[in-house]
């Protein structure tokens, strides 16, 4: 229970941090940039690691890293196709 409650601090901490981001800084844009912050993963990575050992933080790590890269292609996707349609 004390980690599902420290993990729902700091993922509130994050969003919390993302909208003042949003708010002050004259570009919005900042703001989602802000809202993919890896406070969360961070937090359970250390707690996985603490509670199961470093090579499960590993792998949850490694997860962490093919998620990025896949996130990474369809923003590249998005931009490619936004380019072509000249929107």
């Amino acid at each position: 229970m004390k980690l599902a409650i420290i993990k729902f601090s700091v993922g509130g901490l994050a969003v919390l941090i993302s909208y003042i981001v949003s708010v002050v800084l004259p570009w919005k844009e900042f703001g989602g940039i802000f809202a993919t912050f890896p406070a969360v993963f961070l937090v359970s990575m250390c707690i996985t690691g603490m509670q199961f050992g470093n090579e499960v933080a590993m792998h949850v790590s490694r997860g962490a890293v093919f998620g990025m890269i896949g996130v990474l292609c369809s923003i590249l996707a998005t931009w490619g196709l936004l380019q072509a349609t000249h929107m």
